[in-house]
């Protein structure tokens, strides 16, 4: 057997059957359950987005917002994984004295990658095979050719994302290398999202013709074009580019570029150091700590998840896209020419913030080192909920507060009206915090990384606080239309402050299972 076939199958057991089943089921290695609630995830999505695109009855605007929603989402995901994937420290521990060079070892990584955008990129996509038959003018072979778009799709996604790293390990050095990677990934992210959601709100996607020369730079509609390529000279252009440029990246990125990536991986386990901020170490032992952080336990688990947030490169690349997904979707609502593109704005932002905390207390819960934590096991520790508290305040000073005072300020210059309707949110955020140990043993660093964790986890909480914020703005709405808004504040704080000391006492009496 070749060590790429077996590097490939190996990536692939280990991402589909154990691990990305993690976020659910943490408890099951080896099973496919979490391959399942991965694809049900993605299969939702996808069917949402093909019930509204048949309605255009148009066979190009309905390809082109499947591609769209499949690129921005593939794109999302992808750069949430390829850190975790691509530059695993541990692997040089077990590969480095085996004779692999680095572009065998980068072709199977992004192989693995391409397979977990190709699970993804069918699931949302296989309910529009059935939508399809809304509209007439798609032929028998559009499930064919649709899939087989998707699937070019997704290696166009991959290939920019191990491109994108290649740069980055050709250019930067080892001193530099974490810090750059982490705001290349948050960059990545941000250009899937501004290519998809900004260029759909300048087009009004829906209505976008094949003919536009919008289409020329809006990448979701060179493969759109595929699903009709036999309907006009532009749709064969159109699709000529998509393959061409496929074809152009994928060589870029497993070949000129793959030779560097061998050294570069074995340089990911020299120690850097870094200065320790002098604003993190005022917080944790100032005299905010006296009473913030009294626990001597918390104190010392605020200090961990500080030094994380700032100074591991795994931690920032799972956390900086979704911290330009907080900026750049609000502000991809003002372009275009709709009257409530402002107010729009507002409420996105507002809604984005309840995704921060669960997002950011996930992410810290993940580690490569997770082996070390078992010194929690055989520590004097009868519950986990200190450890917790201090991860769990080290998010709301470094990540919610500043967020908050942005989103605020964002709706204050945008939408001041919109201000009323943002309160109840804003003191919804308290309690956000307890969710990802209201029902668990929260303990940081404890999760090992795995291909799908993060974008479960992502789109999950996507969902679930987009159903409750949206709850929320709209009891908030009714009741500042109705006048009773000052009522809602009260009976949010007189019910949020002792409901809030009621989580941390059940999450610190909750004994801790070693298991």
């Amino acid at each position: 057997m070749s060590p790429l076939r077996a590097l490939l199958g190996a990536y692939l057991r280990t991402s589909l059957r154990g691990k990305a089943a993690g976020t659910f089921f943490a408890r099951r290695a080896g099973k496919w359950r979490g391959t399942v609630a991965l694809i049900a995830l993605y299969f939702t999505l996808g069917t949402v987005s093909a019930l509204g695109a048949s309605g255009s009855h148009n066979p190009f605007s309905y390809a082109l917002v499947l591609h769209a929603v499949t690129f921005v989402m593939l794109g999302m995901s992808l750069a949430a994984e390829s850190g975790d994937v691509l530059f695993n420290a541990a692997d040089h521990d077990v590969l480095g004295s085996r004779p692999i060079d680095g572009q065998t070892l980068l072709i199977a990584k992004g192989a693995s990658l391409f397979a977990f955008a190709l699970l993804l990129g069918f699931a949302m996509n296989l309910p529009a095979l059935f939508f399809a038959s809304r509209i007439p003018a798609l032929g028998p072979a559009f499930p064919v050719v649709h899939l087989g778009a998707t699937a070019l799709l997704a290696l166009f996604v991959t290939s920019t994302v191990v491109f994108a790293y290649g740069l980055v390990i050709r250019f930067v050095g080892r001193d530099r290398f974490d810090s750059v990677a982490a705001w290349s990934q948050a960059a990545l992210s941000g250009a899937f999202l501004v290519l998809s959601q900004g260029l759909a709100h300048i087009a009004e996607l829906p209505i976008l013709g094949l003919e536009s020369r919008l289409c020329l730079v809006f990448v979701p509609a060179w493969f759109a074009a595929l699903d009709v390529l036999g309907s006009s000279p532009r749709a064969l252009m159109l699709g000529a580019l998509a393959a061409g440029t496929t074809a152009v990246l994928a060589i870029l990125a497993f070949g000129r570029l793959a030779h560097a990536y061998g050294a570069a991986s074995a340089a990911l386990g020299e120690a850097t150091s870094l200065p320790v901020p002098a604003t993190a170490s005022w917080v944790a032992d100032g005299p905010l700590a006296r009473w913030w952080l009294r626990d001597p336990v918390e104190r010392a688990a605020f200090r961990l998840a500080t030094t994380y947030l700032r100074r591991d490169r795994e931690i920032r690349t799972r956390l900086y896209p979704a911290f330009g997904f907080f900026v750049i979707l609000p502000a991809a609502q003002l372009v275009g020419h709709a009257a409530y593109r402002f107010h729009a704005a507002a409420i996105v932002a507002v809604l984005l913030l309840g995704m921060l905390p669960s997002l950011a207390l996930e992410a810290l819960r993940v580690s490569s080192q997770h082996a070390a934590t078992e010194l929690f096991a055989v520590a004097p520790l009868a519950s986990a909920g200190p450890l917790f508290q201090g991860v769990r305040k080290a998010v709301a000073c470094w990540v919610v507060l500043p967020a908050a005072a942005i989103a605020l300020t964002w709706v204050a210059v945008l939408a001041p009206h919109t201000m009323p309707v943002a309160v109840p949110s804003v003191l919804m955020l308290p309690a956000l915090t307890f969710l990802p140990a209201t029902f668990r043993d929260y303990v940081p660093l404890s999760v090992p990384p795995a291909m799908g964790r993060q974008s479960t986890a992502n789109v999950a909480i996507g969902m679930l606080i987009t159903i409750m914020g949206g709850a929320t703005i709209g009891l908030g709405a009714l009741a500042a239309n109705s006048g009773h808004l000052p009522a809602l504040v009260v009976a949010q704080i007189v019910l949020g402050v002792p409901g809030c000391r009621l989580l941390a006492r059940r999450i610190r009496n909750r004994p801790l299972v070693v298991s």
